[in-house]
This record gives C-alpha cells, structure tokens and sequence, in this order.
C-alpha cells in the first residue's frame, strides 16, 4: 500500500516534466498564410460528384444510355438534359414504356430496381434531390398500370431445399457418372469444392468467383484469403487435425470493405467426399502455392507438422507471390492446343451457373433455374435461414456438421477463433546486437546525428562550452535536435522490431516444418526473470496457502 500512495503522490509532480519534454505533444501546423480562407471563399464552386460505389456507377451509367437513347431517337428537342430539368410523369411514363416495348422483361422488383438507379442517375447529372411527388407517382404508376399493361410478375422463385444425401450424389455423380465436359479436371473438381462452401457458408456465387453481374473485376477467392493450420485436436490430445480459415472479401455491400467475415473448415473425416481441405490441398499441390521446400507431396504435410508443445498449431505458409493469384480459374487452350487452368483469369459465377445447370439436368433435377439451393437459408427448407441467423458471427456454431448430421466440432471452431491459435511464447522481445547496431546504420540516423553534430560544434565554436549557451536560441535549437536524434533512434528501433516480429509469424511455420524434416523439433524453455531463491520462496508460500488434504 505504502508503494501505491507513493505512486499517486509523485505521479502529479512527474506529469509536468513527462508533457515539459515534448513526448506526447503533437506538432502544430503551419499556419496558413493570410487571405487563405478568403481565397477559397472567392473562387469558382466546385462541381463536387457523390462517391458512388463502382458496381453503382456500372449500372447508373447502363440506365443513362438507355435514357439518352430512347431521348435522341424519340423527342424533340433531342437534348436528355432539357427532359430532366423539366421532368413530369408522362416524360417518365413515355421512358419506361420504350424500355419495356424494346426488352424482355418479366420481373417486377428487378424493373423497379433499374428505374432507382435511373433516379440516381438523375440526382447525380442534376445534382438535386429527386423531387418526392415524382417518385412516389413513378411507383405508383409502376405498381398499377404498368404491372397489368406488361404482366409484371412479383412471385420470387421456389427453390427446393437439399438434404445431405442430395448434395453427396450431386458431388459423386459429377465425379464418377456425369459425362458432362469440363475442359480440365480441376475445373470438374473445383465445382464440388465450390458446391460444398457455398452449403457450408452460404456465401453467393459472387463471393468466391468472379460476379456476372456489374462488379467484373476478376476478383475472386485469392491464395492470400485463405490460411492453413496443423492444429492439436482439444477433444483427443494426441490427435493433429487441419484447420482452414477463408476471408470473404467479396460480400455484397462489402466487397474490399471493413473487416471481412472469416470462415472456418475443419478437416472432415466422417465423409472425406464434403471436406473442403482436401480440395484445397490439390489446388495448392497444383499451383505450387505452399511456402516450404520441404512440402512437395500430400504425405509431407502430415509427416513434417507435429506441433511443438508450446504452440497449439502449426501455419502452413502460402508464398507471398502466391497472395494475389486467384484458387479458382478456368481452362483455356496454350499455343499446342492442350487444355491448362488459366494462369490468372478469374472462373465467373455465369460459368459456374451454366455448369451447374448441365450437371443438374444430367442427374435428373427437376429444379435446375439458380444456384440458390446450394446456400443454406435454402438447403434447410428455410427462405429466411432463420435456423443460421446467428451464424451472422462465423463462428457461432458449427452448421456445417449440423446440416450434414453428424457431430459437430465446436471445440476446433472456438480454437479457431481465438488468439491462442497463433500464439507462441518464443517470438522475439527485443533486437538482437547484430539488429540494434545494423538500426545505427540507417540513413535517417546518421543524417540526424549528422546534424546534431554540427550544431554542437557551432556552439562550442561561438560560445567556448555548451553550458555557457544556456538560454539562447541557439541553446534551445540545439536541445530540439538532440531530442530529435533520441525519438528517430527510438522509432527506427521500433519499426526495426516490429518488421522482426511480423516476420517471425509469418515463417514460423516453415521453421517448424524445416525443423522436423531435420528430425530436430522446436523446443521451448521458459526463462524465469526473477532470481531462483526469490522462485522458491514464492512456491513454497503457494503450496503453504494451499488447503491440506488428509
């Protein structure tokens, strides 16, 4: 107690000298010189746009077009923006009966999802708000006249939900019976892999391929979305099982925003025909995705990943060139006319989609319209997925088990979602010697110190000593630099540390697969800060606290 009071009596005394010294101060800016802010006053307005979402903009400018299109060929006078600044329901009418007249279209919420990007596209050339009794008139209009006069359908496809059984004949049959073409086998294989995540995750076909709607980036399921583990089982000690982590970046809504939703897939021994891992395993075999030298085949991933007993899992590195490759890719031709797997085109969901659709009719499914019977909010029979609404968090239970009945692996799904998965007590504390003297070689150092050095000798030179300065300007430019020397030491330390630190993590798992391909396991050994006597006299006080037992 008596060190506590202590603590809170000088605490207020050391505060000033802490905040005096400039550790926690913050650099003020450059003030602006003056008529700045009068200056941005007088000038010209800017013509300042929304920052639209890309798929957004895609189709806004998809309506624009057919706007200025039936405008050029049908009104007078042929301008789009004179018809916008003098809008009324019957230029609106006039607008979306051409579209109908000139496209085949049957759905009433799609035709009413164009027409608000039409409403976008106005409020973004006229920079204005869509005026209110227009909308609601266009919706009423819509909803009433335009619904019978084209027979509009409002009814939403039925999808017919999939149990197990379903889903392990889909698999098998377009494996072993389907006479289907699939350029390549690993485009026929990637399809049952695609199958089983999007069950396991209901992730849409845009999430792990390239989107066929408006969002065609290439962008898909990359290489550095996914991380792999050797794991030691909580629920049978002396087991190892792999454990797989997927990001979805490309949600809807969210696509390369925020922190994406992380899924996790065990390693399935029930049924060897559902575990995802092992599809994955193949690609990577594949493209030579893994980081160590010492994976080369299947058996090698197995034999060379005992987990060390201070760790709980053991990462299986993919190469850092390999992060920005996409996992699922179509065939194409090379220059002999042979079939190969693109090397860096993206599989698009309408390819999929097409494949599914050749597959279904050829095992005989009535239903064949969408892939929606492969995500779970239909493959339990529930429209709204009201049984997997808490699988909002990934991790909140295993479904994957759940939906194929059989038991679950909570225990590996929480491993998953804890820090200790990655833990390990060895990483580095600090910079080595041959580290912290190779920071003392870094330019922006030596320029620092540099600089340190001549204001020290001007200072000798005009006044004799350092001390007869004090009080001076040059004094106190002089203190400026030296504590710019000690905070650039400090920060280059710093990054010199955590570049050390992350590099750690990410090849610690190759370390360990070298290590054990050595027949020379990692091994840890706790080192006790506090002295061996002061060890002992803390343990014998424990056991002496401890209730006795007869």
């Amino acid at each position: 107690m008596a060190g506590i009071r202590a603590l809170f009596y000088y605490l207020p005394l050391a505060l000033p000298i802490y905040i005096k010294t400039g550790a926690i101060e913050r650099k003020a800016r450059k003030p602006k010189p003056k008529g700045h802010y009068m200056d941005i006053i007088s000038q010209p307005s800017q013509d300042i746009k929304p920052n639209l979402e890309p798929s957004t903009l895609r189709a806004m400018q998809r309506v624009e077009n057919n706007y200025k299109e039936f405008v050029l060929e049908n009104l007078k006078p042929p301008c789009p923006n004179h018809w916008l600044k003098n809008l009324t329901i019957n230029v609106i009418e006039a607008f979306l009966r051409w579209y109908l007249d000139c496209h085949n279209v049957g759905s009433l919420p799609g035709f009413l999802v164009l027409v608000r990007f039409w409403r976008i596209y106005y409020c973004y050339e006229l920079d204005m708000d869509f005026p209110y009794r227009l909308k609601r008139k266009t919706k009423e209009l819509i909803c009433t006249v335009l619904k019978f006069d084209y027979g509009l359908c409002e009814m939403a496809k039925l999808q017919p939900p999939i149990n197990p059984d379903d889903l392990f004949a889909l698999l098998y049959h377009a494996v072993a019976i389907s006479q289907v073409y699939f350029p390549t086998q690993r485009q026929r294989t990637q399809h049952g892999t695609i199958r089983k995540m999007m069950t396991g995750t209901s992730a849409r076909p845009g999430t792990l391929l390239e989107s066929s709607g408006y969002c065609r980036t290439n962008d898909s399921l990359l290489w550095g979305d996914i991380e792999l583990f050797m794991v030691m089982d909580p629920e049978h000690p002396t087991c190892q099982v792999l454990l797989m982590r997927v990001k979805h970046r490309l949600n809807k809504r969210k696509r390369n925003k925020g922190v994406p939703p992380i899924y996790s897939y065990t390693e399935r021994n029930d049924n060897l025909g559902y575990c995802v891992i092992q599809d994955i395993l193949d690609f990577a075999f594949e493209d030579d995705a893994f980081a160590s030298e010492y994976i080369k085949e299947p058996w090698d991933i197995w034999r060379h990943t005992k987990v060390p007993e201070h760790r709980k899992s053991v990462p299986i590195h993919i190469k850092k060139e390999m992060w920005r490759i996409l996992v699922f890719r179509p065939g194409v031709q090379n220059e002999e006319g042979k079939w190969i797997t693109h090397p860096t085109r993206a599989l698009t969901a309408k390819q999929f989609g097409e494949d599914e659709n050749n597959l279904s009719r050829a095992t005989g499914m009535e239903k064949v319209e969408n892939l929606t019977e492969h995500q779970h909010n239909h493959v339990m029979g529930h429209t709204k997925g009201e049984i997997f609404r808490a699988y909002v968090n990934p991790y909140a239970g295993d479904t994957q088990s759940i939906y194929l009945g059989t038991p679950t692996s909570e225990a590996l799904n929480k491993l998953s979602t804890h820090a200790s998965l990655t833990r390990d007590p060895a990483a580095p504390q600090c910079l080595t010697k041959e580290q912290k003297e190779a920071v003392e070689n870094y330019p922006e150092l030596i320029r620092a110190k540099q600089e340190h050095h001549n204001c020290k000798q001007q200072l000798v030179l005009w006044y004799g000593k350092i001390q007869k300065a004090a009080g001076t300007l040059e004094a106190q430019e002089y203190v400026k630099i030296n504590w710019l020397v000690r905070a650039t030491h400090k920060k280059l330390q710093q990054c010199a540390f955590e570049q050390v630190y992350d590099e750690y993590f990410q090849s610690i798992g190759n370390t360990i697969i070298k290590q054990n391909y050595c027949r020379q396991p990692i091994r840890f050994e706790t080192c006790w800060r506090i002295g061996s006597s002061h060890w002992s006299f803390i343990l014998n006080s424990i056991i002496s606290m401890s209730p006795k037992t007869c």
